[in-house]
């Protein structure tokens, strides 16, 4: 994964990891699972989202759970 400049080699190293564990439980396309290595890579973990969208009990939700929200709350 190419990360930003900014992005520290343990924060890399952590971010990795995450999407790993991540993408290992989550069923995304390949268009969704590009989206979320664009997200990280920019020092983002896969456990939030760009629009921080919530969910019922106040924690923010997943990225692929995020956009699938954004996106059906577009359609």
């Amino acid at each position: 994964m190419r990360f930003s400049a900014h992005v520290t080699a343990e924060q890399r190293r952590f971010l990795c990891k995450e999407y790993d564990d991540y993408a290992a439980k989550t069923d995304m396309t390949e268009t969704e699972r590009g989206e979320l290595r664009d997200w990280i890579s920019q020092g983002n973990s896969p456990y939030s989202n760009p629009a921080n969208i919530t969910d019922e009990s106040g924690c923010e939700m997943d990225f692929i759970r995020g956009i699938r929200t954004v996106t059906e709350l577009a359609g």
